[in-house]
């Protein structure tokens, strides 16, 4: 994310979602983005990063094809809108469900 901040261009994120957990994702989000008080905001700045990154974009799953047993594209649908329930645009004030216009978060396979 530092690395992107110099280069001045946008970070691209992607989720886990072969064996990682939609909790897993949701904190991923909240440590990169989120400026209130939580335990994943508090652990970035704990790590250096007081101010959240700015990210526009965030993969739910990356190479389904493959991932583990290779997805039929129906299972991998259901998945991705279990994932990205948890897939928020975090604020001071609270949070709201993505789609927001902070993070969009992206479907990836071989044909997207």
């Amino acid at each position: 994310m530092d690395l992107c901040e110099q280069l001045g261009c946008e970070a691209y994120i992607c989720g886990n979602v072969g064996s990682g957990t939609p909790q897993e994702m949701m904190e991923w989000v909240e440590y990169i983005t989120s400026d209130a008080r939580s335990p994943m905001a508090d652990l970035r700045r704990q790590n250096g990063r007081d101010q959240p990154w700015k990210l526009a974009y965030f993969g739910v799953g990356n190479e389904s094809w493959g991932c583990g047993g290779n997805m039929r594209p129906e299972f991998y649908a259901d998945n991705y809108r279990r994932f990205n329930t948890f897939v928020k645009n975090y604020r001071a004030s609270g949070f709201t469900a993505s789609p927001a216009a902070r993070i969009r978060s992206t479907i990836t396979g071989p044909k997207c």
